[in-house]
């Protein structure tokens, strides 16, 4: 039973973080840099490339001293270009600078999101058929490999990887953050395969590359839950305590019940219960 409640708990802990950079958001700011107004948008097949409706143009346009700023993987970046690619529709594009990354600083689920992209979904394969036509390749002088010879290893890489030939697509990864020691997207893409084919240790050695969020944090503790590691687990937890992170304190108290610590549990279900009421339920629930 405690095998399948560790299984189950690491899974959830791993999952909830593992695929977040799916999720991508634009946001409209005030003269003070704070963000008034999100819409969630889509990636594309470019990186620096996002769809979205045209309510955030209309809404930085109206605001004062205003700016676009989009949000992917816990990331800030500042909207450099943007063009109405359908008004009928309301559909517009938008490029993002990408060279220069600032750590999310506030919270996302405390500023009101427009999360309608059904319009985007349904028009997003003729968007992505224009793309290059609309943004065509920059070239730059380079002593790295060409950026088509790198952006050729990346799609096939992506490739492999979305027909599940993971170990071909890893292949290609590692190939590619050879040229690139410093890309974390690509660290992060390995670390991930790795963890999906169980080679935990090569995992974590990606994950502990990465910066020490909450998110890289958390794919570590749930590896080291289904490794059974409880004592370094612990160890990371405590060691974050101080950000009050709520995901954080859930764990812990799973991973004292699990030492049959219960009382030390109590006391992580008790800070709970004044910042998260659904995961105290959740824990109180296995504490019972």
């Amino acid at each position: 039973m405690k095998f399948f409640v560790i299984l189950i708990i690491a899974l959830l802990i791993f999952n909830s973080f593992a695929y977040a950079n799916e999720e991508a958001y634009v946001f409209v700011t005030d003269e003070r840099d704070n963000p008034i107004k999100g819409y969630k948008i889509l990636p594309t097949e470019k990186k620096d490339i996002f769809i979205c409706t045209i309510e955030p143009l209309k809404k930085w346009i109206i605001t004062p001293k205003s700016l676009l700023i989009i949000v992917k993987d816990r990331d800030i970046y500042r909207v450099k270009d943007s063009i109405v690619f359908d008004r009928k529709n309301g559909i517009a594009l938008l490029k993002a600078d990408l060279t220069n990354v600032i750590t999310l600083s506030f919270k996302i689920n405390e500023i009101e999101i427009d999360k309608n992209i059904s319009v985007l979904i349904k028009n997003k394969k003729l968007i992505s058929a224009k793309l290059d036509e609309l943004f065509p390749y920059e070239e730059k002088v380079s002593t790295l490999p060409s950026k088509e010879e790198e952006a050729n290893l990346l799609n096939l890489a992506e490739y492999y990887e979305s027909l599940g030939q993971f170990d071909k697509a890893l292949n290609l990864y590692e190939k590619i953050l050879s040229q690139a020691p410093n890309d974390k997207v690509i660290m992060e893409k390995i670390a991930l395969i790795n963890y999906r084919l169980g080679n935990f240790k090569k995992a974590k050695e990606y994950f502990f590359k990465l910066s020490s969020d909450e998110k890289s944090l958390a794919r570590i503790v749930g590896i080291l839950i289904i490794e059974k590691d409880f004592e370094n687990a612990l160890k990371i937890l405590n060691n974050y305590e101080k950000h009050q992170s709520k995901y954080f304190h859930y764990i812990k108290g799973v991973i004292l019940y699990l030492t049959g610590k219960k009382d030390e549990a109590y006391k992580e279900l008790l800070v709970l219960i004044k910042i998260d009421k659904n995961l105290a339920r959740n824990l109180h629930e296995l504490l019972r």
